[in-house]
């Protein structure tokens, strides 16, 4: 049976993009060129890191904090707490975690099997609150940016998911429709319900299980069960 959907949304990190192994990667570099071991440990390192890079992504995304108070505080914090002295300058990690973790490739399992099955029958977007010098790195090195016809970030289009307004810029992007559109990500409040609410179909990447109550069109824990949508 032919799909209903001509134009396919991707977030890109934690759905396509394996976020965690190429992050801890990165922190563990990171750790061995500052000597993070005078301090704490690498494993406190990468987790405090963690936490904080994800409080901070969360006010980014709500408007509360600018792309540039992300970038520092993010690391400034994470001296603080793991009392790391303050002879380091957190820009200059920050700089270090921009120019490494692009250059690792892990993918979520399935990620170019399914981006193969789809390719040829589908007009596919990244739509990604990512910045733009990290993101088309992150695809370029991973090579599956052939696979995408534009790349919507929230630096290319001035908003930032789960604002409706990003994704009726994404279905401008591509000359879409909604009603034949679909979002495929893995955060259910930024991807799932902003497309929701966009009038956007939506297909939740949840590999954790997450519970909820929400109304998805469609939710998998695996990538390649989308074969069995599309």
């Amino acid at each position: 049976m032919k799909s209903k959907y001509a134009y396919l949304y991707f977030d890109l990190d934690r759905t396509l993009w394996d976020y965690n192994k190429n992050m801890n990667e990165t922190m563990v570099e990171i750790s061995e060129a500052i000597q993070v071991e005078k301090y704490c440990s690498t494993e406190m390192f990468m987790t405090v890191f963690d936490k904080h890079n994800i409080g901070q992504w969360e006010l980014y995304k709500q408007g509360a904090i600018s792309k540039e108070l992300l970038l520092r505080n993010r690391f400034t914090l994470t001296l603080e707490e793991c009392g790391i002295s303050n002879n380091i300058d957190p820009m200059v990690l920050n700089q270090m975690y921009i120019d490494i973790i692009p250059s690792k490739t892990h993918l979520i399992e399935g990620c170019i099997e399914l981006l193969d099955y789809l390719n040829s029958n589908y007009q596919m977007a990244i739509l990604t609150n990512g910045f733009d010098d990290v993101q088309y790195r992150k695809l370029r090195n991973c090579h599956i940016e052939k696979y995408f016809k534009k790349i919507i970030t929230s630096d290319n289009s001035g908003y930032v998911k789960p604002d409706v307004r990003i994704f009726y810029h994404a279905l401008s992007t591509l000359n879409a429709k909604k009603e034949k559109s679909i979002m495929i990500g893995d955060e259910l409040h930024i991807d799932i319900l902003g497309a929701r609410k966009a009038g956007i179909d939506q297909i939740y990447f949840n590999p954790l299980k997450n519970q909820h109550q929400e109304k998805v069109s469609f939710e998998i824990e695996q990538l390649l069960e989308i074969k069995n949508i599309l």
